[in-house]
């Protein structure tokens, strides 16, 4: 058995075609300086991302606000899941009549920043919904019991990107429903 360390690295690299480049990543010891410090960060707290095009705030409620700085636009209440069934099939979304819609604006969530540094900021937005575990079809209404939904988002702005990246997780543990993420974008169109 080998001891080992896991770590997880973002850097910037000019690495040429059909090449490569050799790092080596090592702890540094109590004391020593640690090489190309950099005191800009792209977290400014733990729920403010920002880089030279986006600013984005995780809010108190677990939605997202984006401020495109080179439109001026800004997008509010983005990120918000809405759970309700579904006894449909795989080509057709059936809701039952006297359904139950949740919506994760009522839970509060877990905020955690997993990583600050100069080139990518990290952070994970937790919600856990208690949902009705399935559809009972013989009284044509959701169950009573209620299980804990675990919706896990890592939220993520690298320093010269004009894209914010969004991976969710989940463990789809619940029967006969359907999830949707919104994305509210305040477009007017005709």
């Amino acid at each position: 058995m080998y001891l080992t360390t896991k770590v997880r690295i973002a850097l910037k690299l000019n690495i040429p075609a059909m090449g490569y480049s050799t790092l080596i990543v090592k702890k540094a010891q109590e004391g020593e300086p640690v090489r190309h410090s950099s005191p800009k960060r792209i977290a400014h707290s733990g729920n403010c991302l920002e880089n030279n095009y986006l600013k984005v705030t995780i809010n108190s409620d677990g939605t997202l606000s984006m401020l495109d700085k080179q439109s001026g636009q800004m997008y509010n209440s983005l990120m918000v899941f809405e759970e309700d069934s579904d006894i449909g099939d795989g080509w057709f979304h059936g809701n039952p009549v006297n359904d139950r819609r949740t919506i994760s604006l009522t839970t509060p969530p877990q905020i955690s920043l997993l990583s600050n540094g100069p080139e990518l900021a990290v952070i994970q937005v937790t919600k856990i919904l208690q949902l009705p575990e399935e559809f009972c079809f013989g009284s044509m209404s959701r169950s009573s019991n209620l299980k804990e939904f675990r919706i896990e988002n890592l939220i993520k702005l690298r320093k010269d990107s004009q894209i914010l990246e969004i991976e969710t997780d989940i463990n789809n543990n619940i029967k006969d429903h359907r999830l949707r993420i919104c994305f509210r974008s305040d477009t007017k169109t005709d």
